[in-house]
């Protein structure tokens, strides 16, 4: 039996407590975060989860707003052993990650860690995507992650647009049910991110 799809969503709550339960649905489901809609009237936001064998998929969908990280909420998060690969769809987006900030354009691809300061703006509203990975995991792939942090991957060329093939297929129905064994996955996750890094991996 796969994995499970997990679901939150403003549909299931009073129009009035939406931006609070959001808040709680994006700590609950990834890390302890903040978001400030770019307007109240209207706001939603829904988030599915699942995950492979050890890498979590994400697909989070929501109005325009801003979403942050700050040392307080490091302080109160709890572990946070991985990095996430994030992307987005359908409209530009912006990072700021370690004091610099940087415009992405739909398909781009960023790599940052569970546990730094980092804030991202989805003006055109959020149709994002994200893989949650273990260090140890990230570690056999990119054998120095710290290098890789803050770097975007260009997803219309070269094996960055393989990359972005990749991840949108890997919806999180998918991961539940992949087809193929979980770990296999991974490994032509794992080898994509290497390449389009331009990283080599550690021998089998």
């Amino acid at each position: 039996m796969g994995a499970q799809v997990r679901r939150w969503s403003t549909d299931s709550v009073d129009e009035s407590q939406r931006l609070a339960y959001w808040m709680d649905s994006i700590c609950d489901s990834f890390l302890e975060m903040k978001a400030k809609p770019n307007a109240r009237d209207g706001f939603f936001g829904s988030i599915r989860q699942s995950h492979l064998a050890a890498v979590g998929v994400y697909e989070t969908l929501g109005s325009a707003q801003d979403v942050s990280r700050d040392a307080s909420a490091i302080a109160r998060g709890r572990g946070e052993n991985h990095f996430y690969l994030i992307s987005q769809m359908g409209s530009p987006w912006s990072v700021r990650h370690a004091g610099r900030q940087e415009t992405l354009q739909p398909g781009d691809a960023m790599f940052i860690p569970a546990g730094g300061v980092h804030a991202f703006r989805f003006p055109g509203g959020l149709h994002n995507l994200s893989l949650q990975m273990p260090i140890d995991w990230v570690s056999r792939w990119l054998p120095d992650p710290a290098a890789m942090l803050g770097r975007a991957i260009d997803g219309d060329r070269g094996w960055g647009a393989a990359l972005r093939a990749f991840k949108e297929a890997l919806t999180p129905e998918v991961a539940a049910s992949p087809g193929l064994p979980p770990a296999f996955l991974e490994d032509q996750l794992g080898a994509l991110m290497s390449l389009a890094f331009g990283a080599e991996p550690e021998a089998p």
